[in-house]
């Protein structure tokens, strides 16, 4: 009778309150924007993209980290150990990097001054410090066009840059939300759809 009713409390307890360890929670997860666009205003498009992300994952937090030369080159060849450490640091077992890649332009249309082409890329990486894997590898972009006579230099050019960075930024959070549900989905969950992220 006593060991039927400890099965009976274990059971409950586990239906209860499901283990999730090594799923990705949005409210969980800490994210880092980092600049490589080589624009004059790359803090500009890290705050576009900061805000994004705020809004969108409410819960998770925006780590305001000035990452070294050569953290940043780990981040980039995938080093294990040190996201790992990195992950530790910041106390959590989701980390999201965003690198804003450089920003390319098309210049086909020449021509016609005002359909100058810019394509913006970020590298989106989401990290999961339990199964030390990556859940998501991924260069998303967006594009923007020029729509003033303004010379394409620095100022002329900021404008259609900051549209295709936005664009990106949309991209990257279908990216990531469908990389959380498709984590969660492995899990003893219940079947109750969840929306993570919401452009």
């Amino acid at each position: 009778m006593y060991k039927s009713l400890c099965i009976l409390v274990t059971m409950f307890v586990m239906l209860t309150f499901p283990v999730h360890a090594s799923s990705a929670n949005p409210e969980n997860i800490r994210f880092i924007v980092m600049d490589s666009s080589k624009e004059t205003y790359g803090n500009e498009l890290k705050s576009e993209i900061t805000e994004k992300l705020n809004k969108q994952m409410p819960g998770g937090e925006f780590v305001s980290k000035d990452l070294r030369e050569n953290t940043l080159e780990k981040l980039q060849l995938e080093d294990q150990q040190d996201l790992n450490s990195l992950a530790k640091e910041l106390g959590t077992n989701s980390l999201l990097t965003v690198e804003i890649l450089p920003v390319k332009s098309d210049y086909r249309d020449i021509l016609y001054y005002k359909n100058i082409k810019t394509v913006a890329t970020l590298r989106v990486r989401l990290y999961n410090a339990i199964t030390q894997k990556y859940t998501l590898i991924e260069d998303v972009i967006g594009r923007g066009s020029n729509t003033t006579w303004i010379p394409y230099t620095s100022i002329g050019k900021r404008s259609p840059v900051k549209e295709a960075v936005r664009k990106a930024t949309d991209a990257g959070i279908k990216k990531i939300n469908q990389s959380i549900a498709d984590s969660n989905a492995l899990l003893k969950d219940d079947s109750d759809p969840k929306i993570y992220l919401k452009i």
